[in-house]
């Protein structure tokens, strides 16, 4: 029988890195063009609990957060699910890591509040409990080890509708629009749409860790979202349309499917 797992992580929107800011704790060889259009595997510290009895064929619902060197955070989302084809245990006991299978898939920007108050997990004392027992806690409280779900039938609903909802993609230069581009994406989730914002729905070891990524993969993926968004919105800032910079190319690509709006002009 197919079990359903919930794990959260914790995102932090970096303005600078350090001059080795891989984490060896997430950090893997991976060929340039892994990540991009699925989830390739998940990992956790856990050695016993939940972590231990999940099996191939058993699915992990990651719950993300941005969180803002400014004091500020986002809603939380879902990131991404795990369809886990197999298992292993890490080096020296430190955990699990779970190889996602090809129908994993990655989910763009999107409230899940709702979503995450409405889930269930088994408890010993009684039939179900509230996984998001108090509200004025953040979620991630609840989820720092991975924990199985009563169902995921909420989350099975939340996914088959997803793609109704229009999909708006945020261009932005990292180097003096992050800002803006934050209110820009909070506002855009709260109000239903789902979310692309360019660098922080790309692969975490792009975005957070500035390991290499081939240009290819990230120039389809960039070029294909754009394409699919109903909107593009640009954080026109003093370096956005410096020319031969992403910003600038997804910008002009924009305009040329006449899909762009500027931030904040209406």
């Amino acid at each position: 029988m197919t079990k359903s797992f919930i794990h959260f992580n914790r995102r932090d929107i970096r303005l600078r890195f350090p001059s080795d800011p891989a984490n060896p704790w997430f950090s893997e060889f991976q060929d340039e063009s892994d990540g991009f259009e699925r989830p390739k595997y998940h990992v956790t510290r856990a050695i016993n609990g939940p972590a231990a009895d999940v099996k191939p064929g058993d699915i992990i619902w990651l719950v993300g957060q941005l969180y803002a060197p400014w004091g500020e955070h986002l809603p939380a989302t879902f990131d991404a699910r795990i369809d886990v084809a197999s298992l292993t245990k890490r080096e020296k006991g430190r955990g699990f890591r779970y190889a996602a299978s090809g129908s994993s898939r990655w989910f763009p920007l999107t409230n899940a509040t709702g979503e995450l108050r409405r889930l269930m997990t088994p408890a010993p004392t009684q039939q179900n409990a509230r996984l998001w027992k108090d509200h004025s806690r953040a979620v991630g409280q609840y989820l720092r080890r991975l924990r199985e779900l009563a169902s995921d039938r909420p989350l099975r609903s939340w996914e088959s509708q997803l793609s109704e909802r229009p999909l708006h993609f945020v261009s932005y230069r990292i180097q003096d629009g992050s800002k803006a581009a934050f209110e820009c994406v909070r506002q855009l989730i709260n109000q239903g749409v789902r979310v692309f914002w360019d660098r922080w729905s790309l692969p975490r070891r792009l975005a957070e860790r500035r390991e290499a990524v081939g240009d290819c993969p990230l120039d389809a993926t960039i070029d294909r979202n754009i394409r699919r968004a109903d909107v593009v919105w640009g954080i026109e800032t003093p370096l956005y349309k410096v020319p031969g910079s992403y910003a600038a190319r997804e910008r002009e690509l924009a305009k040329s499917l006449n899909k762009y709006r500027a931030f904040g002009s209406g």
